[in-house]
């Protein structure tokens, strides 16, 4: 009984460790609305709790007949952590389509005064209000300290969002898919099989391939074979079934021969 409990115990322990560490290894990112006017609106990429990260790639799309992106900096939460948490970088590109954003730190990122990453202020090219359709951030790649992928849950203050859009950043070497060449070679034997002839590669003649499905088809291998190559093959039956016989007449004779002697000896 000891045993069971003990086993119960270790499995709920080993179940809990899976679910601790499954719940670590979320980076959570927020898009933030500072503000937002007729004309301007300033959003911030935020990381709002979670596994810290080492590395952060993300491409932004903006729905161009609406903002226009004007300007784009570091933050200040990422500037606090820069200054008191070692060697870190952070750059984004809005001359780029689509914007693209990184930052590296030496040490995981955590937030000491401040939690925004990015700043990006918008210009509105109409009086609409910002909808997270208008907005969308995908992050490409995520890690940790250790370069390892780390998964990423993704929430907007924009209108329409999802509460949370969870992905999974992990790095994959591509592989050469060999389906579509394994189909091309089966219809290409499929195709061979339904030829009817074939050129004779020296004489360039056509030569007819029989067709199985033909009732007028005789395989090969049952025509008489008229060079009589094969003549030993078919006699070897008979020869057995003639040297079986001698054997049997040869061993009856012998016992005849014993039963004579026998009745000869028992006589005298």
């Amino acid at each position: 009984m000891k045993k069971i409990i003990t086993l119960i115990v270790s499995v709920a322990i080993l179940l809990l460790s899976c679910v601790t560490v499954s719940a670590e290894s979320v980076a959570n990112f927020n898009i933030t609305l500072v503000s937002e006017t007729d004309k301007e609106a300033v959003i911030t990429i935020d990381f709002v709790g979670g596994t810290g990260f080492s590395g952060l790639d993300f491409d932004m799309t903006v729905n161009s007949s609406k903002v226009k992106v004007t300007g784009a900096e570091k933050g200040a939460g990422f500037a606090n952590f820069e200054s008191q948490g070692g060697a870190a970088f952070a750059i984004i590109n809005i001359n780029s389509d689509p914007i693209k954003a990184t930052a590296l730190t030496l040490n995981s990122f955590r937030i000491v005064d401040g939690k925004d990453i990015f700043r990006i202020t918008l210009k509105k090219l109409t009086k609409e209000k910002l909808t997270a359709g208008d907005i969308v951030v995908d992050v490409t790649n995520c890690v940790d300290s250790a370069q390892q992928p780390i998964r990423v849950s993704l929430t907007t203050d924009l209108q329409g969002g999802s509460s949370a859009a969870t992905t999974t950043t992990t790095t994959t070497t591509a592989v050469t898919d060999k389906t579509t060449e394994v189909t091309s070679a089966a219809s290409t034997d499929t195709d061979a099989s339904e030829l009817t002839n074939s050129v004779d590669g020296t004489s360039g003649e056509v030569i007819d391939i029989e067709d199985p499905s033909d009732d007028e088809y005789v395989p090969e291998d049952t025509l008489d074979d008229t060079d009589g190559e094969d003549d030993s093959k078919s006699n070897t039956p008979i020869i057995i079934a003639v040297v079986a016989v001698v054997l049997a007449a040869g061993v009856a004779a012998v016992v005849l021969v014993v039963m004579k002697k026998k009745k000869s000896t028992d006589g005298e």
